[in-house]
C-alpha cells in the first residue's frame, strides 16, 4: 500500500538551512523549484510532508544543530520524508546516514536533481529516479537502507 504521501498532488515541505550564504542561496534555487511544481512551503512549526536539511561543514556547531533538528522533527511528525544535503552531507554522509527517519542523503554533486527526485518519489517511480541509479523507494517513504549520493558513485551503505 502506498504512503499517503506519494498520492499527495501538492505537498508541504519545508527547508531548514545551516550554514554559509552558498547554502541560503542553494535553499533559494531549491524553494523555487518547488515553488514552480506548485508544492507548498511551510515553516517548521507546520507539519510538511518533506523536509530538506541544507547542512554546512564548516559552520560551527551546524552539525550538532542539524543533528538535533531531524531529531526533533522526527519525533514531532514521524511520517515525513527527511532529507538531508549539503556540503555536511557531502563529507559525512555516515553521520547523517544513521540518524533516526532520514530517508536520503544527497552530496553536493546531486543537490541539483534533489527536486525531481521528491518529484519523482512523489510519482511512486521506484525504478526511474534518474539520479538513483539502481536505487529504489520502498515501503512507504524511506528508502531502505538510507542511500547516499553524490559521491564518486551511488553507493550502498549497509
Amino acid at each position: 500500500m502506498k504512503s499517503e504521501i506519494l498520492v499527495k498532488k501538492n505537498p508541504r515541505i519545508s527547508f531548514m538551512t545551516y550554514g554559509c550564504r552558498a547554502n541560503q542561496y542553494d535553499t533559494a534555487v531549491l524553494e523555487k523549484q518547488v515553488k514552480i511544481r506548485g508544492w507548498k512551503i511551510v515553516s517548521e512549526s507546520d507539519q510538511a510532508d518533506y523536509y530538506v536539511v541544507n547542512s554546512c561543514a564548516i559552520t560551527h556547531n551546524a552539525d550538532d544543530e542539524a543533528r538535533r533538528y531531524l531529531g526533533k522533527i522526527h519525533r514531532k511528525n514521524p511520517e515525513a520524508v527527511l532529507v538531508v544535503t549539503g556540503c555536511s552531507a557531502q563529507v559525512q554522509p555516515e553521520f547523517f546516514k544513521n540518524i533516526e527517519g532520514v530517508a536520503l542523503v544527497v552530496g553536493n554533486d546531486h543537490k541539483v536533481d534533489l527536486v525531481h527526485s521528491i518529484e519523482k518519489h512523489l510519482q511512486g517511480d521506484s525504478k526511474n529516479l534518474d539520479c538513483f541509479a539502481q536505487q529504489s523507494w520502498t515501503r512507504n517513504k524511506r528508502m531502505d537502507p538510507p542511500w547516499i549520493l553524490g559521491f564518486d558513485e551511488p553507493e550502498l551503505i549497509q
